[in-house]
Protein backbone atom coordinates (compact mmCIF):
# COMPACT_ATOMS: atom_id res chain seq x y z
CA UNK A 1 0.00 0.00 0.00
CA UNK A 2 1.21 3.52 -1.14
CA UNK A 3 2.31 5.56 1.74
CA UNK A 4 1.50 9.23 1.08
CA UNK A 5 4.74 11.82 1.75
CA UNK A 6 4.69 15.02 4.40
CA UNK A 7 7.14 17.19 4.91
CA UNK A 8 6.92 19.90 7.61
CA UNK A 9 8.14 23.11 7.67
CA UNK A 10 8.56 25.18 11.28
CA UNK A 11 11.23 26.72 12.36
CA UNK A 12 11.24 25.96 16.16
CA UNK A 13 12.55 22.57 16.13
CA UNK A 14 10.31 21.40 18.97
CA UNK A 15 7.20 22.15 17.17
CA UNK A 16 8.95 20.01 14.19
CA UNK A 17 9.29 17.22 16.73
CA UNK A 18 5.82 17.37 18.17
CA UNK A 19 3.89 17.28 14.78
CA UNK A 20 6.53 14.22 13.97
CA UNK A 21 5.20 12.58 17.54
CA UNK A 22 1.51 14.03 17.51
CA UNK A 23 -0.17 11.35 15.05
CA UNK A 24 0.77 7.64 14.48
CA UNK A 25 1.45 8.78 10.84
CA UNK A 26 2.66 5.30 9.69
CA UNK A 27 -0.92 3.81 10.58
CA UNK A 28 -2.56 6.15 8.86
CA UNK A 29 -1.07 5.54 5.57
CA UNK A 30 1.88 8.82 5.55
CA UNK A 31 4.85 8.79 5.48
CA UNK A 32 7.44 11.63 7.30
CA UNK A 33 9.67 12.54 4.47
CA UNK A 34 11.47 15.71 5.89
CA UNK A 35 11.28 18.18 8.76
CA UNK A 36 12.50 21.66 7.45
CA UNK A 37 13.66 24.17 9.50
CA UNK A 38 12.96 27.00 6.95
CA UNK A 39 11.18 27.50 3.66
CA UNK A 40 13.97 27.39 1.25
CA UNK A 41 14.60 23.48 2.97
CA UNK A 42 10.96 22.85 2.84
CA UNK A 43 10.90 24.12 -1.18
CA UNK A 44 14.00 21.00 -1.90
CA UNK A 45 12.80 18.38 0.78
CA UNK A 46 9.35 18.77 -1.19
CA UNK A 47 11.00 18.39 -4.43
CA UNK A 48 13.48 15.79 -3.47
CA UNK A 49 10.96 13.66 -1.68
CA UNK A 50 8.25 14.18 -3.94
CA UNK A 51 5.78 15.13 -1.47
CA UNK A 52 2.28 14.65 -1.49
CA UNK A 53 1.13 16.92 1.63
CA UNK A 54 3.52 20.50 2.68
CA UNK A 55 2.19 20.91 6.68
CA UNK A 56 3.85 24.45 7.04
CA UNK A 57 3.95 27.52 9.94
CA UNK A 58 3.38 31.10 8.60
CA UNK A 59 6.51 32.91 9.80
CA UNK A 60 9.90 31.42 8.81
CA UNK A 61 12.94 32.67 8.33
CA UNK A 62 14.07 32.93 4.12
CA UNK A 63 10.92 32.03 2.90
CA UNK A 64 7.14 32.60 5.02
CA UNK A 65 4.21 29.68 4.58
CA UNK A 66 2.48 31.56 2.29
CA UNK A 67 5.56 32.60 -0.22
CA UNK A 68 6.67 29.04 0.65
CA UNK A 69 3.48 27.19 -0.85
CA UNK A 70 3.53 29.71 -3.98
CA UNK A 71 6.54 28.13 -4.68
CA UNK A 72 5.69 24.59 -4.17
CA UNK A 73 2.75 25.05 -5.99
CA UNK A 74 4.85 26.35 -9.32
CA UNK A 75 6.90 22.31 -9.06
CA UNK A 76 3.93 20.20 -7.58
CA UNK A 77 0.57 22.37 -8.19
CA UNK A 78 -1.00 18.79 -6.91
CA UNK A 79 0.47 19.28 -4.08
CA UNK A 80 -2.08 19.37 -0.41
CA UNK A 81 -0.44 22.45 1.51
CA UNK A 82 -1.98 22.75 5.39
CA UNK A 83 -0.95 25.82 7.11
CA UNK A 84 -0.70 25.59 10.85
CA UNK A 85 -0.06 28.84 13.18
CA UNK A 86 -0.45 30.84 16.16
CA UNK A 87 -1.47 33.48 13.97
CA UNK A 88 -5.15 33.75 13.96
CA UNK A 89 -5.55 36.98 12.17
CA UNK A 90 -7.93 37.24 8.89
CA UNK A 91 -5.33 38.83 6.71
CA UNK A 92 -3.44 35.53 7.13
CA UNK A 93 -5.89 33.07 6.42
CA UNK A 94 -7.39 34.92 3.27
CA UNK A 95 -3.54 35.22 2.02
CA UNK A 96 -3.04 31.73 2.50
CA UNK A 97 -5.99 30.36 1.02
CA UNK A 98 -5.45 32.95 -2.28
CA UNK A 99 -1.71 31.09 -2.65
CA UNK A 100 -3.32 27.76 -2.46
CA UNK A 101 -3.70 26.34 0.53
CA UNK A 102 -5.88 23.16 1.69
CA UNK A 103 -6.64 24.64 4.77
CA UNK A 104 -5.93 26.89 8.19
CA UNK A 105 -5.46 25.35 11.08
CA UNK A 106 -4.39 27.71 14.76
CA UNK A 107 -2.07 26.36 17.32
CA UNK A 108 -2.53 24.65 19.10
CA UNK A 109 -3.95 22.18 16.87
CA UNK A 110 -6.97 19.92 17.05
CA UNK A 111 -6.16 16.43 16.47
CA UNK A 112 -9.64 15.45 15.47
CA UNK A 113 -9.48 17.95 12.75
CA UNK A 114 -6.13 17.63 11.62
CA UNK A 115 -6.88 13.86 11.42
CA UNK A 116 -10.26 14.46 9.46
CA UNK A 117 -8.31 16.83 7.23
CA UNK A 118 -5.57 14.42 6.35
CA UNK A 119 -7.75 11.69 5.43
CA UNK A 120 -9.79 14.04 3.54
CA UNK A 121 -6.12 14.89 1.67
CA UNK A 122 -5.47 11.34 1.29
CA UNK A 123 -8.65 10.29 -0.57
CA UNK A 124 -8.83 13.19 -2.74
CA UNK A 125 -4.69 12.48 -3.84
CA UNK A 126 -5.93 8.62 -4.23
CA UNK A 127 -8.74 9.77 -6.96
CA UNK A 128 -6.26 12.39 -8.75
CA UNK A 129 -3.71 9.12 -9.32
CA UNK A 130 -6.12 6.68 -10.36
CA UNK A 131 -7.40 9.38 -12.66
CA UNK A 132 -3.79 10.33 -13.89
CA UNK A 133 -2.69 6.22 -14.23
CA UNK A 134 -5.96 6.24 -16.59
CA UNK A 135 -5.23 8.92 -18.50
CA UNK A 136 -1.28 7.91 -19.39
CA UNK A 137 -2.81 4.54 -20.33
CA UNK A 138 -5.10 5.86 -22.57
CA UNK A 139 -2.25 8.71 -24.23
CA UNK A 140 -0.28 5.19 -24.66
CA UNK A 141 -3.09 3.46 -25.79
CA UNK A 142 -3.43 6.18 -28.79
CA UNK A 143 -0.01 6.59 -29.80
CA UNK A 144 1.06 3.24 -30.38
CA UNK A 145 -2.35 3.21 -32.72
CA UNK A 146 -1.47 5.28 -35.28
CA UNK A 147 2.77 6.22 -35.75
CA UNK A 148 1.71 9.02 -38.02
CA UNK A 149 -0.50 11.04 -35.76
CA UNK A 150 2.24 10.31 -32.77
CA UNK A 151 4.43 12.06 -34.69
CA UNK A 152 2.00 14.80 -35.81
CA UNK A 153 1.21 15.44 -31.98
CA UNK A 154 4.84 15.19 -31.13
CA UNK A 155 5.70 18.15 -33.03
CA UNK A 156 2.64 20.03 -32.07
CA UNK A 157 3.66 19.81 -28.53
CA UNK A 158 7.27 21.00 -29.34
CA UNK A 159 5.69 24.37 -31.20
CA UNK A 160 3.67 24.63 -28.09
CA UNK A 161 6.49 24.45 -25.64
CA UNK A 162 8.35 27.00 -27.69
CA UNK A 163 5.21 29.19 -27.45
CA UNK A 164 5.58 28.87 -23.35
CA UNK A 165 9.17 29.35 -23.65
CA UNK A 166 8.68 32.76 -25.00
CA UNK A 167 5.47 33.81 -22.91
CA UNK A 168 7.46 33.08 -20.21
CA UNK A 169 10.35 35.52 -21.62
CA UNK A 170 8.10 38.22 -22.14
CA UNK A 171 6.15 37.54 -18.08
CA UNK A 172 9.43 37.28 -16.10
CA UNK A 173 8.19 40.32 -13.98
CA UNK A 174 4.78 38.46 -12.85
CA UNK A 175 5.48 37.03 -9.49
CA UNK A 176 2.35 34.83 -10.13
CA UNK A 177 3.97 32.92 -12.96
CA UNK A 178 3.29 29.71 -11.94
CA UNK A 179 3.17 26.30 -13.98
CA UNK A 180 -0.62 26.35 -13.57
CA UNK A 181 -0.59 30.01 -15.15
CA UNK A 182 1.72 28.44 -18.19
CA UNK A 183 -0.01 25.06 -18.61
CA UNK A 184 -3.45 26.76 -19.06
CA UNK A 185 -1.75 29.48 -21.39
CA UNK A 186 -0.66 25.98 -23.80
CA UNK A 187 -3.79 24.34 -23.14
CA UNK A 188 -2.74 21.05 -20.87
CA UNK A 189 -3.05 19.85 -17.75
CA UNK A 190 0.00 20.75 -15.14
CA UNK A 191 1.08 17.37 -14.40
CA UNK A 192 1.30 15.96 -18.19
CA UNK A 193 2.92 19.71 -19.21
CA UNK A 194 5.40 19.72 -16.80
CA UNK A 195 6.68 16.10 -17.99
CA UNK A 196 6.39 17.99 -21.23
CA UNK A 197 8.36 20.61 -20.44
CA UNK A 198 10.83 18.80 -18.93
CA UNK A 199 11.08 16.47 -22.01
CA UNK A 200 11.67 19.51 -24.29
CA UNK A 201 13.97 21.42 -22.37
CA UNK A 202 15.74 19.09 -20.40
CA UNK A 203 14.98 21.05 -17.10
CA UNK A 204 11.51 21.26 -15.08
CA UNK A 205 9.59 24.83 -15.22
CA UNK A 206 10.61 26.32 -11.95
CA UNK A 207 14.98 25.92 -12.88
CA UNK A 208 13.92 27.26 -16.12
CA UNK A 209 11.88 30.25 -14.75
CA UNK A 210 15.00 30.69 -12.11
CA UNK A 211 17.60 31.03 -14.32
CA UNK A 212 15.37 33.12 -16.93
CA UNK A 213 14.96 35.86 -13.89
CA UNK A 214 18.68 35.77 -12.91
CA UNK A 215 19.84 35.98 -16.36
CA UNK A 216 17.72 39.08 -16.61
CA UNK A 217 18.45 40.24 -13.36
CA UNK A 218 22.15 40.66 -13.83
CA UNK A 219 21.31 42.15 -17.02
CA UNK A 220 19.56 44.90 -15.45
CA UNK A 221 22.23 45.31 -11.96
CA UNK A 222 24.74 46.22 -14.57
CA UNK A 223 22.51 49.47 -15.27
CA UNK A 224 23.57 51.96 -12.21
CA UNK A 225 20.14 53.47 -12.99
CA UNK A 226 18.69 50.41 -11.01
CA UNK A 227 19.87 48.98 -7.20
CA UNK A 228 19.06 45.43 -6.06
CA UNK A 229 15.59 45.75 -4.90
CA UNK A 230 14.38 47.37 -7.58
CA UNK A 231 15.31 44.50 -9.67
CA UNK A 232 14.03 42.00 -7.63
CA UNK A 233 10.40 43.46 -8.46
CA UNK A 234 11.25 43.71 -12.19
CA UNK A 235 12.09 40.18 -12.53
CA UNK A 236 9.09 39.07 -10.22
CA UNK A 237 10.21 38.41 -6.82
CA UNK A 238 8.05 40.03 -4.35
CA UNK A 239 10.54 39.03 -1.30
CA UNK A 240 14.15 40.63 -1.28
CA UNK A 241 15.75 37.67 0.80
CA UNK A 242 14.38 35.12 -1.65
CA UNK A 243 15.52 36.71 -4.18
CA UNK A 244 18.86 37.55 -2.73
CA UNK A 245 19.56 33.70 -2.21
CA UNK A 246 18.19 32.59 -5.27
CA UNK A 247 20.62 34.98 -7.12
CA UNK A 248 23.83 34.28 -4.83
CA UNK A 249 23.32 30.33 -4.94
CA UNK A 250 23.30 30.74 -8.87
CA UNK A 251 26.02 33.78 -9.44
CA UNK A 252 28.28 33.17 -6.10
CA UNK A 253 27.80 36.61 -5.39
CA UNK A 254 24.71 39.06 -3.63
CA UNK A 255 22.40 41.54 -5.87
CA UNK A 256 23.67 44.58 -4.19
CA UNK A 257 27.65 43.07 -4.44
CA UNK A 258 27.19 41.92 -8.12
CA UNK A 259 29.19 44.24 -10.48
CA UNK A 260 28.89 41.77 -13.80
Amino acid sequence: MKSFRVVIADDESIIRRGMKNLLDWAAMGFEIAGLAADGEQAITMVEEKQADILITDIRMPFLEGIELIREVKNTRPEIICLIITGYNEFIYAKRSLEAGAYAYLLKPVDLMELTRLLYRAKKEISGRLKQEEYVQKLEARVRSDADPKSLETRHKEETVVQQVIKYIEKNLCKPSMSLLDVSKYAGYEPTYFSKLFKLETGTNFVNHLITRRIEKAKRLLENPQYNAKDVCEMVGYENYSHFSSLFKKVTGKSPSHYTG
